[in-house]
């Protein structure tokens, strides 16, 4: 059996890949290994950020089977540790752990190399602080404790297993260990257990307590590795940044004309926004006029966000390749391994050098490759420079881990995939009202690539996917069964691809699956459609919340949803298809809740 590498690119949006944004191709690597790829540049995720859009991906279901995302991919039966952990594989997962990784999960992978440290933050704001409000509305009521008690329960149980494996593991701490004091981890993990026997006292009494308390509860004092130590900010400031100053100021200046030239906005439009904002209060006219400033100003932004707050939330990609590398030169087995990879620079704080690593000389000839970038990405580009950069040192930094795989010898034997989770708002092309959570395609275009020497059925597939597609094909290629669980397919299966996609997550904040809207939608070649049913009521076919015409309006700037006729043929077969998903998706939610409390998470 092939070793397996899988590398998740956060917020790629596909139509950036390659030459198709730059003249220069942004990922000049990754072109040269198409050949023997199987490459989709039309596929498409369920959710535009993470959370909403890994579900999909590692668990090969729509995203909100087994109530959605709120725990994670913990409540669905496989996962691509379990599976390769059960067919033989020595299993290494690179990961943060505020990400959901409960117990279930983890005892499938072997070497857990944590890549940041665990934040409650990010579990307030996305799971507590909504029913905070709700609370002070109204009542909870029985099944909003269950499901807020089993979410609690879990997160008490991977947060103490993050301090047990940092404190009694070295190799779970290899990258946190310059930012980790052991006898503050020590302190902080007596302070959670006595949190969790104070919980498992009186379970209803403690989440009450939690959701009056909020951010001054007892919980959201437990140190935690600060996110913002991840990039050496004084080195930056005092060295890398003043050394390669006429780097980003030609950045700037580049980014700043082509913009203005390329990427123009009416004065209509800016007026329109700001009445907006001036008559209706809406934030949303606001923001596109920041959008339109972020667009001519990306590089300046990137210098700005490096010293306010958080910018990089885990080590650079360079250092988890070569902390990777130096793992699998320690391997004394002849057992395949399962290696999975979670990189952040192209997010919304993007950054194309190695930022954790004090080494000027490195860090120049990143500069310098950007500054490349920047000459050649075309007289005619619209757009973030710094994101296209930032792919470029990604694109980089898999090319040392393959110069790698061919001096060790496992590139004969290893299969690797390149994928996002989602796309991204942070383009700036077309420049939005709003970003990440809408409809639009470069939130949800996702690029996937399939690497294997000498692959059978290699070729570009040009066909419309879906996220949970991507698995399927990657055991396709290394000839593995897939779980019966799983509802995507092999591309191979589809070399056509499917006649349509569906997105569905449940918009921005906590995925409360019981009172919330749905947001839906659907596309083909033709239209795309989108929708936002309330998962207490039914669905109404005749609310289009939005709809576009693909063929004269590719980039999506005109809704028309008061025009289209919902009993034309062709559209009344798409909006089928999400009434028939939403169906689905309340019959599914009824049988998870009934049977909560046999689940295991």
């Amino acid at each position: 059996m092939n070793n397996v590498i899988t590398i998740l690119v956060d917020s790629v949006f596909s139509e950036c890949i390659s030459s198709r944004k730059t003249k220069a191709s942004s990922t000049p690597f990754i072109d040269t290994l198409l050949k023997d790829s199987i490459y989709t540049p039309n596929m498409y995720s369920f959710g535009p950020y993470t959370n909403a859009a890994t579900k999909g991906l590692y668990c090969s279901v729509p995203t909100l089977e087994d109530y959605g995302y709120y725990f994670g991919i913990n409540a669905s039966e496989y996962n691509p540790y379990r599976l390769f952990k059960e067919n033989g594989y020595e299993t290494y997962g690179f990961y943060y752990p505020y990400y959901l990784i409960s117990n279930k999960t983890k005892r499938h992978i072997d070497h857990s190399v944590y890549t940041s440290g665990f934040s409650f933050g990010s579990m307030w704001k996305g799971n507590f602080e909504y029913y905070q409000l709700i609370k002070k509305q109204r009542p909870l009521n029985a099944a909003e404790y269950e499901i807020l008690r089993r979410f609690l329960a879990m997160v008490f149980d991977l947060w103490l297993e993050f301090y047990d494996s940092i404190l009694n593991n070295a190799e779970a701490r290899l990258l946190l260990d310059r930012y980790t004091d052991l006898q503050r981890a020590r302190e902080s993990r007596e302070s959670l257990n006595a949190q969790q026997i104070l919980f498992l006292a009186d379970e209803r009494k403690y989440v009450d307590t939690l959701l009056d308390m909020g951010v001054d509860h007892a919980l959201a004092k437990i140190d935690c590795i600060d996110f913002s130590v991840f990039a050496d900010t004084d080195f930056i400031k005092k060295v890398i940044y003043p050394q390669n100053k006429d780097i980003t100021d030609y950045i700037q200046r580049r980014t700043r004309m082509l913009n203005r030239r390329n990427n123009k906005v009416g004065g209509r439009q800016l007026l329109s926004a700001l009445g907006k904002y001036l008559l209706h209060r809406d934030k949303e006219g606001l923001r596109f006029i920041y959008n339109v400033a972020c667009s001519r100003n990306t590089q300046r932004k990137m210098l700005s966000d490096t010293f306010r707050g958080i910018w990089q939330e885990m080590p650079s990609a360079k250092s988890q390749i070569r902390t990777a590398i130096d793992m699998l030169e320690q391997r004394r087995t002849d057992s395949p391994f399962y290696l999975s990879f979670h990189f952040l620079e192209v997010h919304e704080r993007v950054a194309y050098f190695s930022y954790d690593r004090q080494d000027a000389a490195e860090a120049r000839k990143e500069f310098e490759t950007a500054r490349e970038l920047a000459e050649n990405c075309g007289d005619d580009f619209r757009g973030s420079l710094v994101y296209q950069m930032a792919l470029r040192y990604i694109d980089s930094c898999i090319e040392e881990l393959f110069d790698y795989l061919n001096r060790s010898g496992l590139a004969d034997s290893t299969t690797v995939m390149v994928v996002a989770d989602h796309g991204s708002s942070y383009t700036y092309y077309p420049i939005r009202e709003n970003v990440v959570n809408n409809f639009h395609r470069e939130n949800y275009n996702i690029p996937m690539v399939i690497w294997q020497k000498g692959l059978q059925g290699a070729g570009v597939y040009e066909g419309m996917y879906t996220s949970m597609d991507a698995y399927p094909t990657l055991l396709d290629v290394v000839g593995l069964q897939k779980p019966k669980f799983w509802q995507g397919k092999s591309v191979r299966e589809l070399p056509r691809g499917r006649e349509y996609v569906v997105t569905e997550y449940m918009g921005p904040g906590s995925p409360d699956m019981m009172t919330r809207q749905a947001w839906m939608s659907v596309r083909n070649k033709k239209y795309m459609l989108a929708f936002y049913p309330p998962m207490n009521e039914g669905f109404h076919r005749e609310k289009v919340a939005e709809a576009y015409d693909l063929e004269h309006d590719p980039l999506e700037m005109k809704n028309i949803a008061g025009k289209i006729d919902i009993n034309d043929p062709e559209i009344s077969f798409l909006i089928q298809q999400v009434e028939n998903r939403f169906t689905e998706i309340c019959a599914n939610r009824d049988r998870f809740l009934a049977g909560l409390a046999s689940i295991e998470l």
